[in-house]
């Protein structure tokens, strides 16, 4: 279940790159995104970020792995 209070309405952006199989999460937020280490995603320049690694939209009650 979303824990809906930590989730903005334009959380983030998130682009698959084709070519080299990665990700790139760009947080639009005020709670921010954390890799599952706890660091959180840079709000300024985004962050690439492996397939199969997990995030958290808000807190680690909204976990979602990039497949």
């Amino acid at each position: 279940m979303i824990d809906n209070e930590k989730v903005s309405r334009k959380h983030c952006t998130i682009i698959y790159d084709t070519a080299k199989k990665t990700y790139f999460v760009v947080d639009h937020s005020t709670n921010g995104i954390f890799k599952m280490d706890g660091t959180r995603i840079d709000a300024q320049n985004g962050t690439e970020l492996a397939r199969g690694e997990e995030i958290c939209i808000g807190n680690a009650d909204n976990s979602f792995a990039l497949l």
